[in-house]
């Protein structure tokens, strides 16, 4: 059951270096993450980030087509679904997979850009009057 929703809302429409310090973060607190991007182009992108992002961190990663890697702290993919039994949902997308109800913490990440921030607003409105706690930070 989600218990928090983070709102991250970027000044800029890159987000891959923000989500590479996120995932860092969120690793190094020993969660299970999924990331859900918004294209394959860019769930690759992201997966190159994370390999060179610093040079002195390592943030264990594969991507959800990999079959045959082996289980990774953190599996970055395109379709909505759980393959690393996450507890946590970091997404590119200003929306709700069908199943955020199986993760227990989720963050949107939000380009700057009006058409993903309008629907963060509407999402975040929506989400209001539930009990999970909603957080935004405008960074």
């Amino acid at each position: 059951m989600v218990e928090r929703i983070d709102f991250y809302i970027l000044s800029t429409p890159e987000t891959i270096s923000f989500t590479c310090r996120l995932l860092e973060k969120a690793y190094k607190e020993k969660h299970r993450i999924y990331v859900q991007t918004n294209s394959k182009a860019e769930a690759l992108k992201l997966n190159d980030s994370l390999w060179t992002f610093k040079d002195i961190s390592f943030v264990p990663h594969r991507l959800q087509d990999m079959t045959a890697a082996p289980i990774a702290p953190i599996t970055i993919g395109v379709e909505e679904g759980d393959p690393n039994l996450a507890n946590v949902l970091v997404s590119a997308l200003p929306k709700l997979p069908k199943n955020y109800q199986a993760y227990q913490r989720i963050a949107l990440v939000i380009a700057n850009d009006e058409a993903q921030k309008a629907e963060a607003r509407d999402l975040y409105k929506k989400l209001k009057a539930s009990e999970i706690t909603l957080q935004v930070h405008n960074l």
